[in-house]
């Protein structure tokens, strides 16, 4: 409801009582002509009964249309999901409505908390909200991320990587690698793609933890790196790691579009772009192992 909206409502309401209240009068009192009732000479007891009822109305009127206007800000969003998807005999039902039900949930939070952030908060009250609504776009990428991670491994294990015979060693139970990545998600997803290798995994947030470690005389065999971390990214910490072991294969890994060459030639042995498939990361990181 608009506030044109809520004035006409009270004007309308007005005139219904002042005109009820008029009929009223001269309904009780025939001796008095209706038009001077309701205009020309209206009682002193009349014309404040009046006042009071359309006082009183319009605060009411008033009344509904904040608790209307609250409700329809956190109207919930109507996401429709096609019967055929979440199917009870489908073998990915419960995943499929775990994630459905995540994202409904969150992007209700997130457009009701929005919706109140508008309206006159104290500061305590707004940090609260944007507290939430943080937790919420948490919520709603880590329920993408695993659905994500749920299908890729379902793909890997479905389509069984061919590998030519002799071309890869996947025996690598004595080497020792380590991941720089600051996503848990995108860390699993390689931890599972190279457990067949039974390679040492040692895993890292940022591009100043791996610096510190190789600093300390960790001994690794091979570095993946990510290329977006907080505190240092990834090509900075291949910088200053080069300095350190300039003999360490480093493999960049990332989702933006560099300039390959350039890259690999400044700083990296080789990239792999996300999203990784198992056959290209066993096929790169075999090259140095």
């Amino acid at each position: 409801m608009k506030p044109s909206k809520l004035i006409y409502t009270v004007l309308v309401l007005s005139l219904l009582i002042w005109t009820a209240d008029a009929l009223i009068d001269f309904v009780i009192d025939g001796s008095k002509e209706f038009m001077n009732l309701l205009i020309l000479k209206v009682p002193v007891s009349s014309l404040y009964f009046r006042l009071f009822l359309i006082g009183l109305s319009a605060i009411m009127a008033i009344l509904v249309y904040y608790d209307f206007k609250k409700m329809n800000l956190l109207k919930q969003l109507d996401i429709q999901i096609p019967d055929y998807i979440l199917d009870e005999r489908h073998e990915d039902y419960k995943v499929l409505h775990d994630f459905f039900h995540t994202v409904k949930t969150q992007l209700n939070n997130i457009v009701g908390f929005t919706s109140l952030l508008r309206e006159k908060l104290s500061d305590e009250d707004t940090e609260v909200y944007i507290e939430y609504l943080e937790s919420s776009k948490k919520a709603l990428q880590d329920s993408v991320e695993k659905l994500l991670m749920e299908y890729r491994e379902k793909q890997e294990k479905s389509h069984k990587i061919k590998l030519p015979e002799g071309e890869l060693e996947l025996d690598w139970s004595s080497k020792k690698v380590l991941v720089a990545e600051d996503n848990e998600t995108n860390y699993s997803l390689l931890k599972f793609m190279l457990k067949k290798t039974e390679v040492e995994l040692i895993w890292v947030v940022n591009g100043k933890q791996a610096v510190d470690l190789i600093g300390k005389g960790e001994n690794f065999d091979l570095i993946l790196m990510d290329i977006l971390m907080p505190e240092l990214d990834g090509m900075e910490a291949a910088r200053q790691i080069r300095r350190i072991r300039p003999e360490l294969p480093i493999i960049a890994q990332t989702a933006y579009s560099f300039r390959k060459d350039e890259m690999v030639k400044n700083l990296f042995d080789n990239i792999i772009f996300k999203p990784v498939w198992q056959y290209d990361l066993l096929k790169i990181c075999s090259r140095y192992m």
